[in-house]
């Protein structure tokens, strides 16, 4: 965690991180304005955030500039904020070799849980080699289908929107690795698919695609879940009336 990014990165501030209140953050950003911060101990001992922040700042990566994975991260800080009086460097040398780094799925999972997002692969990416073979497109491939022609496609769902004017249908905006697809559900079908639509944040529709005035939208047909296999992400979609 210091003020330098090298590319490929992405600064995130810490309003996006669970559980850092603003008396946390101000602290960590009078002390990095003083003076970068030159190891995991440097910042403990600078910020005395309490053992949850550290936590959550350890899991979502906030420390992997220092050298040391998640897991690795998580030990020390948890370590070093139980000690009272003076830290002690040995606290940071034992222990967190014998851990694991977390597989890019875990990853992923302590993103979602700490931020509500994911500065690494997006989650459909995961599956898109399983998606592929079974027929179903991504939103770039929607771009290259022939008008009118029946689709699959598959997301996670950003924003689903039932205007007060748009006489009972519904509008979703799904989000894949390579882009958004947008998905015009009828009253119809709203109806007979409401508990799918309403309560999976992850869905595979099939439909027909439908080019317009230069917007592509799949007219839904059929809905079902999209499972990720990483059962602790909780995706948040925006949902507006």
């Amino acid at each position: 965690m210091t003020s330098d990014l090298t590319p490929p990165s992405v600064r995130l501030g810490f309003r996006t991180v669970r559980h850092i209140g603003e008396t946390s953050r101000e602290t960590i950003e009078t002390e990095l304005a003083r003076a970068p911060f030159t190891s995991i101990k440097d910042f403990v001992r600078r910020t005395r955030l309490a053992p949850q922040p550290l936590a959550q700042l350890a899991l979502i990566g906030a420390f992997d500039s220092f050298g040391y994975h998640r897991r690795q991260a998580l030990w020390i800080v948890l370590g070093l904020s139980r000690r009272e009086g003076e830290l002690d460097l040995s606290t940071e040398e034992t222990g967190h070799t014998m851990l694991d780094p977390m597989h890019i799925g875990e990853q992923i999972v302590a993103d979602y849980k700490g931020m509500d997002l994911s500065t690494g692969p997006h989650p459909v990416s995961l599956i898109r080699a399983s998606l592929t073979q079974r027929g179903i497109l991504s939103s770039a491939d929607l771009r290259t289908q022939r008008n009118m022609s029946w689709v699959t496609t598959a997301g996670v769902v950003v924003i689903r929107q039932r205007p007060a004017t748009a006489k009972g249908f519904m509008f979703i905006t799904m989000e894949d690795e390579t882009g958004f697809s947008n998905v015009v559900v009828k009253p119809d079908m709203l109806a007979a698919h409401r508990r799918t639509l309403v309560h999976n944040q992850a869905l595979i529709v099939k439909g027909i695609l439908e080019r317009k005035d230069g917007v592509t939208n799949v007219i839904g047909k059929q809905f079902s879940a999209l499972e990720i296999d990483q059962q602790d992400i909780v995706f948040k979609s925006r949902d507006f009336r």
